[in-house]
Protein backbone atom coordinates (compact mmCIF):
# COMPACT_ATOMS: atom_id res chain seq x y z
CA UNK A 1 0.00 0.00 0.00
CA UNK A 2 2.90 2.46 0.76
CA UNK A 3 4.46 1.33 -2.39
CA UNK A 4 1.38 2.17 -4.51
CA UNK A 5 1.32 5.66 -2.22
CA UNK A 6 5.21 6.18 -3.16
CA UNK A 7 5.48 4.83 -6.72
CA UNK A 8 2.10 4.94 -8.51
CA UNK A 9 1.55 2.82 -11.10
CA UNK A 10 -1.73 3.58 -12.69
CA UNK A 11 -3.72 6.85 -12.63
CA UNK A 12 -0.20 9.08 -11.99
CA UNK A 13 -0.15 12.90 -13.23
CA UNK A 14 2.47 14.21 -15.23
CA UNK A 15 4.35 16.93 -13.81
CA UNK A 16 5.08 19.47 -16.42
CA UNK A 17 1.46 19.54 -18.26
CA UNK A 18 -0.38 18.07 -14.64
CA UNK A 19 -1.94 15.26 -17.23
CA UNK A 20 -3.04 11.44 -16.87
CA UNK A 21 -1.14 9.17 -18.05
CA UNK A 22 -0.79 4.92 -17.38
CA UNK A 23 2.73 4.29 -16.17
CA UNK A 24 3.53 0.93 -17.33
CA UNK A 25 6.94 -0.96 -15.88
CA UNK A 26 8.43 -4.33 -16.57
CA UNK A 27 7.46 -6.45 -13.74
CA UNK A 28 11.43 -7.18 -12.10
CA UNK A 29 11.11 -3.62 -11.76
CA UNK A 30 7.39 -3.93 -10.02
CA UNK A 31 8.86 -6.21 -7.33
CA UNK A 32 12.09 -4.34 -6.88
CA UNK A 33 9.82 -1.59 -5.85
CA UNK A 34 7.78 -3.87 -3.55
CA UNK A 35 10.62 -5.55 -1.40
CA UNK A 36 12.29 -1.39 -0.92
CA UNK A 37 8.86 -0.60 -0.22
CA UNK A 38 8.70 -3.39 2.24
CA UNK A 39 12.54 -3.23 3.83
CA UNK A 40 11.67 0.46 4.95
CA UNK A 41 8.39 -0.04 6.83
CA UNK A 42 10.42 -2.67 8.72
CA UNK A 43 13.30 -0.28 9.55
CA UNK A 44 10.49 2.37 10.38
CA UNK A 45 8.83 -0.21 12.62
CA UNK A 46 12.21 -1.04 14.59
CA UNK A 47 13.15 2.86 14.85
CA UNK A 48 10.27 2.96 16.79
CA UNK A 49 10.70 0.00 18.89
CA UNK A 50 14.18 1.25 19.99
CA UNK A 51 12.90 4.12 21.31
CA UNK A 52 10.45 3.48 23.39
CA UNK A 53 12.64 0.94 25.09
CA UNK A 54 15.05 3.49 26.41
CA UNK A 55 14.74 4.89 29.96
CA UNK A 56 13.18 8.13 31.04
CA UNK A 57 16.73 8.66 32.53
CA UNK A 58 18.48 8.82 29.35
CA UNK A 59 16.06 10.52 27.38
CA UNK A 60 16.31 13.49 30.25
CA UNK A 61 20.19 13.56 30.00
CA UNK A 62 20.08 13.38 26.25
CA UNK A 63 17.67 16.22 26.19
CA UNK A 64 20.03 18.33 29.09
CA UNK A 65 23.02 17.73 26.92
CA UNK A 66 21.28 18.75 24.00
CA UNK A 67 20.01 22.04 25.49
CA UNK A 68 23.44 22.88 27.06
CA UNK A 69 24.84 22.58 23.66
CA UNK A 70 22.43 24.87 22.50
CA UNK A 71 22.76 27.41 25.21
CA UNK A 72 26.97 27.31 24.55
CA UNK A 73 26.77 27.60 20.96
CA UNK A 74 24.14 31.09 21.16
CA UNK A 75 26.46 32.56 24.26
CA UNK A 76 29.48 31.89 21.87
CA UNK A 77 27.66 33.33 18.71
CA UNK A 78 26.85 36.42 20.78
CA UNK A 79 30.29 36.91 21.96
CA UNK A 80 31.25 36.43 18.02
CA UNK A 81 29.23 39.20 17.81
CA UNK A 82 30.26 41.86 19.71
CA UNK A 83 33.93 41.36 18.72
CA UNK A 84 35.33 43.67 15.43
CA UNK A 85 35.36 40.83 12.57
CA UNK A 86 38.81 41.84 11.41
CA UNK A 87 39.83 43.59 8.04
CA UNK A 88 40.10 41.54 4.88
CA UNK A 89 43.50 41.18 3.46
CA UNK A 90 44.88 43.51 0.91
CA UNK A 91 45.25 40.81 -1.21
CA UNK A 92 42.09 38.79 -0.91
CA UNK A 93 39.89 38.66 -3.71
CA UNK A 94 36.36 37.10 -3.97
CA UNK A 95 35.98 34.14 -5.73
CA UNK A 96 35.59 33.69 -9.46
CA UNK A 97 32.30 33.17 -9.40
CA UNK A 98 30.92 36.05 -7.32
CA UNK A 99 33.61 37.96 -9.10
CA UNK A 100 31.78 37.34 -12.21
CA UNK A 101 28.66 37.94 -11.09
CA UNK A 102 29.58 41.30 -10.16
CA UNK A 103 31.82 42.09 -12.99
CA UNK A 104 28.81 41.36 -15.05
CA UNK A 105 26.09 43.35 -12.69
CA UNK A 106 28.85 46.41 -13.24
CA UNK A 107 28.62 45.74 -17.20
CA UNK A 108 24.57 45.57 -16.78
CA UNK A 109 24.57 49.05 -14.91
CA UNK A 110 27.26 50.30 -17.47
CA UNK A 111 25.42 49.32 -20.80
CA UNK A 112 22.23 50.69 -18.82
CA UNK A 113 23.55 54.02 -17.94
CA UNK A 114 24.63 54.06 -21.69
CA UNK A 115 22.03 53.63 -23.47
CA UNK A 116 19.37 55.77 -21.54
CA UNK A 117 22.35 58.49 -22.05
CA UNK A 118 21.99 57.46 -26.10
CA UNK A 119 17.95 57.93 -25.78
CA UNK A 120 18.17 61.42 -24.10
CA UNK A 121 21.14 62.15 -27.00
CA UNK A 122 18.75 61.05 -29.64
CA UNK A 123 15.88 62.78 -27.86
CA UNK A 124 17.17 65.89 -27.75
CA UNK A 125 18.35 66.14 -31.41
CA UNK A 126 14.88 64.64 -32.54
CA UNK A 127 13.26 67.89 -30.07
CA UNK A 128 16.38 70.40 -31.72
CA UNK A 129 15.59 69.38 -34.78
CA UNK A 130 11.56 69.77 -34.32
CA UNK A 131 12.27 73.28 -32.74
CA UNK A 132 14.42 74.61 -36.03
CA UNK A 133 11.82 72.80 -37.97
CA UNK A 134 9.00 74.86 -36.14
CA UNK A 135 10.57 78.07 -36.23
CA UNK A 136 11.87 77.71 -40.41
CA UNK A 137 8.13 77.11 -40.68
CA UNK A 138 6.91 79.94 -38.79
CA UNK A 139 9.47 82.53 -40.87
CA UNK A 140 8.17 80.93 -43.76
CA UNK A 141 4.89 81.56 -42.58
CA UNK A 142 5.43 85.40 -41.83
CA UNK A 143 7.03 85.66 -45.72
CA UNK A 144 4.10 84.38 -47.11
CA UNK A 145 1.91 86.60 -44.56
CA UNK A 146 4.12 89.89 -45.93
CA UNK A 147 4.04 88.76 -49.68
CA UNK A 148 0.29 88.51 -49.97
CA UNK A 149 0.08 91.40 -47.69
CA UNK A 150 2.44 93.13 -50.46
CA UNK A 151 0.49 91.75 -53.24
CA UNK A 152 -3.01 92.62 -51.66
CA UNK A 153 -1.87 96.84 -51.49
CA UNK A 154 -0.18 96.76 -54.52
CA UNK A 155 -3.35 94.76 -56.40
CA UNK A 156 -5.75 97.59 -54.01
CA UNK A 157 -3.69 100.47 -55.70
CA UNK A 158 -3.55 99.71 -59.13
CA UNK A 159 -7.58 98.98 -58.90
CA UNK A 160 -8.14 102.48 -57.09
CA UNK A 161 -5.50 104.01 -59.25
CA UNK A 162 -7.42 102.29 -62.41
CA UNK A 163 -10.76 103.77 -61.22
CA UNK A 164 -10.13 106.92 -60.26
CA UNK A 165 -7.84 108.15 -63.19
CA UNK A 166 -7.72 105.55 -65.74
CA UNK A 167 -3.90 104.39 -65.41
CA UNK A 168 -1.73 102.34 -64.86
CA UNK A 169 1.31 102.46 -62.07
CA UNK A 170 4.00 102.39 -64.33
CA UNK A 171 2.51 105.16 -67.06
CA UNK A 172 5.75 106.51 -68.28
CA UNK A 173 5.59 106.82 -71.57
CA UNK A 174 4.15 109.71 -74.54
CA UNK A 175 0.57 109.24 -74.78
CA UNK A 176 -0.64 109.97 -78.37
CA UNK A 177 -3.65 108.19 -80.95
CA UNK A 178 -1.07 106.80 -82.79
CA UNK A 179 0.13 104.31 -80.43
CA UNK A 180 -1.44 100.59 -81.44
CA UNK A 181 -4.03 99.49 -78.59
CA UNK A 182 -2.59 95.96 -77.37
CA UNK A 183 -5.92 94.87 -77.42
CA UNK A 184 -6.40 94.96 -81.27
CA UNK A 185 -4.06 92.10 -81.80
CA UNK A 186 -6.07 89.94 -79.81
CA UNK A 187 -9.44 90.46 -80.81
CA UNK A 188 -11.38 87.41 -78.70
CA UNK A 189 -9.27 88.09 -74.94
CA UNK A 190 -9.37 89.81 -72.63
CA UNK A 191 -6.26 91.73 -72.64
CA UNK A 192 -6.19 95.10 -70.70
CA UNK A 193 -5.92 98.53 -72.53
CA UNK A 194 -2.13 100.13 -72.94
CA UNK A 195 -0.74 102.25 -70.34
CA UNK A 196 -1.92 105.65 -70.48
CA UNK A 197 0.57 108.91 -70.12
CA UNK A 198 0.22 109.82 -66.54
CA UNK A 199 1.84 113.01 -64.75
CA UNK A 200 2.77 110.82 -61.95
CA UNK A 201 5.43 109.46 -63.56
CA UNK A 202 6.95 112.62 -64.73
CA UNK A 203 7.04 113.49 -61.03
CA UNK A 204 8.63 110.55 -60.01
CA UNK A 205 11.61 111.32 -62.62
CA UNK A 206 11.64 115.11 -61.93
CA UNK A 207 12.12 114.07 -58.20
CA UNK A 208 14.91 111.84 -58.64
CA UNK A 209 17.00 113.78 -60.88
CA UNK A 210 16.30 116.78 -58.52
CA UNK A 211 18.37 113.91 -55.75
CA UNK A 212 20.93 113.22 -57.54
CA UNK A 213 21.91 117.02 -58.18
CA UNK A 214 21.12 117.70 -54.24
CA UNK A 215 23.50 114.88 -53.62
CA UNK A 216 25.79 116.00 -56.02
CA UNK A 217 25.57 120.01 -55.73
CA UNK A 218 23.67 120.12 -52.45
CA UNK A 219 26.66 122.31 -50.65
CA UNK A 220 26.84 125.06 -53.41
CA UNK A 221 23.06 125.22 -53.13
CA UNK A 222 22.90 126.09 -49.77
CA UNK A 223 25.50 128.81 -50.00
CA UNK A 224 22.08 130.30 -52.58
CA UNK A 225 19.96 130.83 -49.57
CA UNK A 226 22.07 130.03 -46.64
CA UNK A 227 21.96 132.93 -44.20
CA UNK A 228 24.28 133.18 -40.90
CA UNK A 229 22.61 133.13 -37.26
CA UNK A 230 20.02 135.42 -36.51
CA UNK A 231 20.43 136.89 -40.35
CA UNK A 232 23.88 138.09 -39.38
CA UNK A 233 25.74 139.93 -42.64
CA UNK A 234 29.29 137.71 -43.24
CA UNK A 235 30.06 134.78 -45.81
CA UNK A 236 30.62 131.06 -45.25
CA UNK A 237 34.10 129.46 -45.17
CA UNK A 238 35.51 126.05 -45.17
CA UNK A 239 37.44 125.43 -41.87
CA UNK A 240 40.47 122.81 -42.19
CA UNK A 241 40.88 121.94 -39.21
CA UNK A 242 37.39 120.96 -39.22
CA UNK A 243 37.84 118.63 -42.16
CA UNK A 244 36.54 121.51 -44.85
CA UNK A 245 33.22 122.06 -43.09
CA UNK A 246 31.56 125.33 -43.53
CA UNK A 247 32.10 127.84 -41.21
CA UNK A 248 30.04 131.03 -40.93
CA UNK A 249 32.14 134.16 -40.33
CA UNK A 250 30.28 137.37 -39.47
CA UNK A 251 31.77 140.68 -40.52
CA UNK A 252 33.48 142.61 -38.06
CA UNK A 253 31.40 145.92 -38.48
CA UNK A 254 28.15 144.77 -38.66
CA UNK A 255 28.01 141.85 -36.38
CA UNK A 256 26.10 142.69 -32.90
CA UNK A 257 28.04 142.10 -29.67
CA UNK A 258 25.44 139.80 -28.54
CA UNK A 259 25.10 137.60 -31.28
CA UNK A 260 26.87 134.61 -29.83
CA UNK A 261 26.65 133.39 -26.46
CA UNK A 262 29.39 133.66 -23.80
CA UNK A 263 29.32 129.94 -22.23
CA UNK A 264 29.79 127.26 -25.08
CA UNK A 265 32.47 125.03 -25.47
CA UNK A 266 35.86 125.81 -25.92
CA UNK A 267 36.23 123.69 -28.60
CA UNK A 268 33.69 125.27 -30.40
CA UNK A 269 35.58 128.71 -29.50
CA UNK A 270 38.64 127.87 -30.64
CA UNK A 271 37.23 126.51 -33.87
CA UNK A 272 35.47 130.08 -34.01
CA UNK A 273 38.63 131.46 -33.27
CA UNK A 274 40.38 129.63 -36.25
CA UNK A 275 37.71 130.69 -38.36
CA UNK A 276 37.64 134.15 -37.73
CA UNK A 277 41.40 134.68 -38.14
CA UNK A 278 40.91 132.79 -41.46
CA UNK A 279 38.37 135.47 -42.83
CA UNK A 280 40.64 138.02 -41.70
CA UNK A 281 44.28 137.05 -43.63
CA UNK A 282 41.80 135.72 -46.60
CA UNK A 283 42.67 132.08 -46.12
CA UNK A 284 41.17 128.80 -44.70
CA UNK A 285 43.35 127.74 -41.73
CA UNK A 286 46.14 130.10 -40.95
CA UNK A 287 45.83 133.02 -38.97
CA UNK A 288 48.47 135.45 -38.88
CA UNK A 289 49.27 136.73 -35.82
CA UNK A 290 49.65 141.23 -36.67
CA UNK A 291 51.57 143.51 -34.62
CA UNK A 292 50.36 146.59 -32.95
CA UNK A 293 49.19 148.75 -36.02
CA UNK A 294 46.78 146.03 -36.70
CA UNK A 295 44.39 147.96 -34.18
CA UNK A 296 44.65 151.08 -35.98
CA UNK A 297 44.13 149.21 -39.45
CA UNK A 298 40.91 147.19 -37.92
CA UNK A 299 39.50 150.97 -37.43
CA UNK A 300 39.75 151.77 -40.92
CA UNK A 301 43.05 153.26 -41.49
CA UNK A 302 45.31 152.45 -44.41
CA UNK A 303 48.29 150.72 -42.47
CA UNK A 304 49.98 147.98 -43.70
CA UNK A 305 50.12 145.18 -41.29
CA UNK A 306 53.39 143.05 -41.05
CA UNK A 307 53.48 139.74 -40.21
CA UNK A 308 55.55 139.51 -36.79
CA UNK A 309 56.60 136.37 -35.03
CA UNK A 310 55.49 136.73 -31.38
CA UNK A 311 57.94 137.61 -28.35
CA UNK A 312 57.81 134.35 -26.88
CA UNK A 313 58.58 132.35 -30.44
CA UNK A 314 61.76 130.76 -29.61
CA UNK A 315 62.69 127.52 -31.86
CA UNK A 316 65.86 125.97 -29.85
CA UNK A 317 69.16 126.21 -31.21
CA UNK A 318 70.41 122.77 -32.48
CA UNK A 319 72.85 121.03 -31.10
CA UNK A 320 76.46 120.24 -32.39
CA UNK A 321 77.84 117.24 -34.69
CA UNK A 322 75.82 113.91 -34.02
CA UNK A 323 77.37 110.68 -36.28
CA UNK A 324 75.08 109.08 -38.81
CA UNK A 325 74.58 106.19 -36.34
CA UNK A 326 73.28 107.71 -33.62
CA UNK A 327 70.95 110.16 -35.65
CA UNK A 328 69.83 107.17 -37.60
CA UNK A 329 69.22 105.56 -33.43
CA UNK A 330 67.44 108.92 -32.97
CA UNK A 331 65.42 108.73 -35.95
CA UNK A 332 63.88 105.16 -35.20
CA UNK A 333 63.01 106.18 -31.41
CA UNK A 334 61.46 109.07 -32.53
CA UNK A 335 59.58 106.95 -34.86
CA UNK A 336 58.60 104.85 -31.77
CA UNK A 337 57.77 107.54 -29.50
CA UNK A 338 55.45 109.17 -32.47
CA UNK A 339 53.38 105.55 -32.28
CA UNK A 340 52.69 105.68 -28.48
CA UNK A 341 51.50 108.95 -29.16
CA UNK A 342 49.03 108.02 -31.91
CA UNK A 343 48.39 104.44 -30.94
CA UNK A 344 47.39 106.47 -27.22
CA UNK A 345 44.89 108.64 -29.33
CA UNK A 346 43.50 105.38 -30.91
CA UNK A 347 42.41 104.19 -27.41
CA UNK A 348 40.89 106.88 -26.45
CA UNK A 349 43.52 108.45 -24.02
CA UNK A 350 44.83 111.76 -23.59
CA UNK A 351 48.10 112.41 -24.83
CA UNK A 352 51.19 111.76 -22.39
CA UNK A 353 53.51 114.91 -20.97
CA UNK A 354 55.91 112.53 -20.70
CA UNK A 355 56.39 111.27 -24.41
CA UNK A 356 55.76 114.88 -25.58
CA UNK A 357 58.69 115.65 -23.44
CA UNK A 358 60.63 112.21 -24.84
CA UNK A 359 60.15 113.46 -28.21
CA UNK A 360 61.03 116.68 -27.81
CA UNK A 361 64.31 115.66 -26.24
CA UNK A 362 65.35 112.93 -28.93
CA UNK A 363 64.60 115.27 -31.70
CA UNK A 364 66.72 117.74 -30.23
CA UNK A 365 69.79 115.35 -29.08
CA UNK A 366 69.48 113.85 -33.07
CA UNK A 367 70.23 117.01 -34.81
CA UNK A 368 67.48 118.23 -35.39
CA UNK A 369 65.20 115.87 -36.85
CA UNK A 370 61.72 115.27 -37.66
CA UNK A 371 58.61 112.79 -37.47
CA UNK A 372 55.65 113.08 -39.84
CA UNK A 373 51.93 112.18 -38.34
CA UNK A 374 49.88 110.14 -40.56
CA UNK A 375 47.35 112.71 -40.86
CA UNK A 376 47.65 116.59 -40.48
CA UNK A 377 44.84 116.75 -37.74
CA UNK A 378 46.66 114.21 -35.90
CA UNK A 379 49.76 116.59 -36.10
CA UNK A 380 47.50 120.02 -35.15
CA UNK A 381 46.22 117.64 -32.07
CA UNK A 382 49.21 116.71 -30.85
CA UNK A 383 50.52 120.27 -30.59
CA UNK A 384 47.37 121.47 -29.03
CA UNK A 385 47.82 118.76 -26.06
CA UNK A 386 51.87 120.23 -26.01
CA UNK A 387 50.50 123.73 -25.82
CA UNK A 388 48.44 122.99 -22.51
CA UNK A 389 50.52 121.43 -20.93
CA UNK A 390 53.11 124.12 -21.34
CA UNK A 391 50.29 126.86 -20.67
CA UNK A 392 49.79 124.83 -17.46
CA UNK A 393 53.17 124.93 -16.81
CA UNK A 394 53.47 128.44 -17.04
CA UNK A 395 50.95 129.13 -13.82
CA UNK A 396 54.17 127.61 -11.90
CA UNK A 397 57.06 129.84 -10.46
CA UNK A 398 59.56 127.33 -12.45
CA UNK A 399 57.90 126.16 -15.34
CA UNK A 400 60.96 124.33 -16.96
CA UNK A 401 60.86 121.84 -14.64
CA UNK A 402 57.47 120.58 -15.85
CA UNK A 403 58.35 120.68 -19.20
CA UNK A 404 62.10 118.61 -19.51
CA UNK A 405 64.08 121.81 -19.36
CA UNK A 406 62.84 123.91 -21.61
CA UNK A 407 60.74 127.25 -21.43
CA UNK A 408 56.94 127.31 -22.37
CA UNK A 409 57.45 129.03 -25.58
CA UNK A 410 60.98 127.16 -26.62
CA UNK A 411 58.83 123.95 -25.67
CA UNK A 412 56.28 125.07 -28.17
CA UNK A 413 58.82 126.17 -31.05
CA UNK A 414 60.58 123.06 -30.75
CA UNK A 415 57.50 120.43 -30.89
CA UNK A 416 56.12 122.19 -34.09
CA UNK A 417 59.52 121.71 -35.35
CA UNK A 418 59.66 118.28 -34.63
CA UNK A 419 56.22 117.48 -36.01
CA UNK A 420 56.45 119.45 -38.81
CA UNK A 421 54.14 122.15 -38.16
CA UNK A 422 54.44 125.37 -40.00
CA UNK A 423 55.62 128.42 -37.83
CA UNK A 424 52.26 130.58 -38.75
CA UNK A 425 50.06 127.20 -38.13
CA UNK A 426 51.21 126.88 -34.79
CA UNK A 427 50.96 130.15 -33.85
CA UNK A 428 47.41 130.46 -34.77
CA UNK A 429 47.12 127.11 -33.03
CA UNK A 430 48.86 128.80 -29.73
CA UNK A 431 47.01 132.25 -29.94
CA UNK A 432 43.44 129.53 -30.13
CA UNK A 433 44.41 128.07 -26.85
CA UNK A 434 45.24 131.26 -25.23
CA UNK A 435 42.24 132.96 -26.10
CA UNK A 436 40.08 129.82 -25.06
CA UNK A 437 42.05 129.84 -21.89
CA UNK A 438 41.49 133.99 -21.00
CA UNK A 439 37.67 133.29 -21.79
CA UNK A 440 37.85 130.41 -19.68
CA UNK A 441 39.29 132.45 -16.85
CA UNK A 442 36.97 135.20 -17.26
CA UNK A 443 34.12 133.41 -17.13
CA UNK A 444 35.26 131.74 -13.53
CA UNK A 445 36.21 135.35 -12.54
CA UNK A 446 32.42 136.63 -13.32
CA UNK A 447 30.61 133.60 -11.80
CA UNK A 448 32.85 133.93 -8.95
CA UNK A 449 32.17 138.05 -9.19
CA UNK A 450 28.14 137.26 -8.84
CA UNK A 451 28.43 135.28 -5.96
CA UNK A 452 30.44 137.29 -4.12
CA UNK A 453 33.58 134.98 -3.95
CA UNK A 454 36.91 137.28 -3.76
CA UNK A 455 39.24 134.25 -3.94
CA UNK A 456 38.30 132.92 -6.92
CA UNK A 457 37.96 136.08 -8.65
CA UNK A 458 41.68 136.64 -7.78
CA UNK A 459 42.39 132.80 -8.49
CA UNK A 460 40.79 133.32 -11.89
CA UNK A 461 42.35 136.90 -12.83
CA UNK A 462 45.83 135.27 -11.77
CA UNK A 463 45.21 132.39 -14.46
CA UNK A 464 44.56 135.06 -17.08
CA UNK A 465 47.22 136.81 -16.31
CA UNK A 466 50.21 134.33 -16.06
CA UNK A 467 48.81 132.70 -19.49
CA UNK A 468 48.52 136.56 -21.23
CA UNK A 469 52.32 137.10 -19.62
CA UNK A 470 53.70 133.98 -21.11
CA UNK A 471 51.95 133.90 -24.49
CA UNK A 472 50.75 137.44 -25.25
CA UNK A 473 48.00 138.22 -28.14
CA UNK A 474 49.06 140.90 -30.16
CA UNK A 475 47.06 143.78 -29.99
CA UNK A 476 44.07 144.05 -32.55
CA UNK A 477 44.66 140.15 -33.05
CA UNK A 478 40.88 138.15 -34.14
CA UNK A 479 41.18 136.11 -31.10
CA UNK A 480 41.29 138.85 -28.79
CA UNK A 481 38.34 140.69 -30.24
CA UNK A 482 36.32 137.57 -30.27
CA UNK A 483 36.60 137.16 -26.40
CA UNK A 484 36.01 140.63 -26.18
CA UNK A 485 32.88 140.43 -28.09
CA UNK A 486 31.56 137.25 -26.19
CA UNK A 487 32.67 139.06 -22.55
CA UNK A 488 31.23 142.09 -23.36
CA UNK A 489 27.54 140.80 -24.54
CA UNK A 490 27.18 139.09 -21.45
CA UNK A 491 28.77 140.95 -18.45
CA UNK A 492 28.39 144.24 -16.52
CA UNK A 493 30.38 146.92 -17.37
CA UNK A 494 31.32 147.14 -13.71
CA UNK A 495 32.55 143.59 -13.80
CA UNK A 496 34.90 144.40 -16.99
CA UNK A 497 35.88 147.93 -15.10
CA UNK A 498 37.73 146.16 -11.91
CA UNK A 499 38.80 143.23 -14.16
CA UNK A 500 40.84 145.13 -16.23
CA UNK A 501 42.20 147.96 -13.47
CA UNK A 502 43.21 144.51 -11.69
CA UNK A 503 44.97 142.65 -14.26
CA UNK A 504 46.51 146.01 -15.43
CA UNK A 505 48.19 146.82 -12.11
CA UNK A 506 49.16 142.88 -11.63
CA UNK A 507 50.87 143.52 -14.91
CA UNK A 508 50.63 146.62 -17.01
CA UNK A 509 52.38 145.02 -20.15
CA UNK A 510 49.66 143.00 -20.97
CA UNK A 511 47.21 145.66 -19.97
CA UNK A 512 46.43 146.67 -23.69
CA UNK A 513 45.14 143.13 -24.67
CA UNK A 514 43.17 142.82 -21.28
CA UNK A 515 41.47 146.23 -22.13
CA UNK A 516 40.85 144.39 -25.97
CA UNK A 517 39.06 141.47 -24.35
CA UNK A 518 37.27 143.89 -21.98
CA UNK A 519 35.63 145.87 -24.80
CA UNK A 520 37.88 148.97 -24.02
CA UNK A 521 39.58 151.37 -26.43
CA UNK A 522 43.26 150.63 -24.69
CA UNK A 523 44.25 154.66 -25.82
CA UNK A 524 41.61 155.79 -23.38
CA UNK A 525 41.65 153.93 -20.44
CA UNK A 526 45.16 153.28 -20.46
CA UNK A 527 45.66 157.15 -18.85
CA UNK A 528 43.14 155.75 -16.21
CA UNK A 529 45.02 152.87 -15.62
CA UNK A 530 48.45 154.29 -14.64
CA UNK A 531 46.83 156.96 -12.64
CA UNK A 532 45.42 154.08 -10.83
CA UNK A 533 48.41 152.78 -10.69
CA UNK A 534 50.07 156.09 -9.16
CA UNK A 535 47.22 156.59 -6.67
CA UNK A 536 47.85 152.80 -5.46
CA UNK A 537 51.92 153.41 -4.71
CA UNK A 538 51.12 156.88 -3.33
CA UNK A 539 48.40 154.88 -0.78
CA UNK A 540 51.13 152.06 -0.78
CA UNK A 541 53.70 154.52 0.42
CA UNK A 542 52.25 156.74 2.64
CA UNK A 543 50.60 153.29 4.76
CA UNK A 544 54.34 152.29 5.01
CA UNK A 545 55.24 155.37 6.64
CA UNK A 546 52.16 155.81 8.81
CA UNK A 547 53.57 152.22 9.95
CA UNK A 548 56.74 153.38 10.27
CA UNK A 549 56.06 156.24 12.27
CA UNK A 550 53.78 153.98 14.55
CA UNK A 551 56.44 151.39 15.34
CA UNK A 552 58.90 154.24 16.59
Amino acid sequence: MAASAAFPVFGARCWPCQSNYINIQPAHQQRRLANQAVRSDALTTKQDNNAASIPPSQQQEALITLVRAATAATVFTALAATIPSPALASEWHPRRNLRRIRDSVLEGGARAKTRQQENASRLLAQARKEQAAAQSAQAKSQDDLLYQVQSAAKRAYRKLQRTVRGESVFSIGVSGGNRPDPASYYPNSSYPSGPEASSLGWWVVTFALMGVAYAKWGDNLKLLWRRGPNSEKGRWVRDRSLGGKLVFVPDATDAPSSSRPLWQDDEDFTTELASVAAARTGGVGDARPTSSSAAAANRGNNVVVENLEPTWWAPPAPVGYVSASRKEDMIKQSKQTLRLLEDSKLRGEEYALSDLITLRRICHEGGGISVKPSTESGRDAILRAGVRFAMQASLRPNPSNDLGGYEPGRFISGLAGDLTVPSKRAITITHGEVAATCRGALIDAEAAFRAGDQNRVLISLGRLVATLAAFPLPQGSAESELVGRTIQAQTTLEFRRAVFLAAGSANIHIAPIVAEMMGFDPGQVMEQLKMQISVSAAQAAAQAVQRGEESE
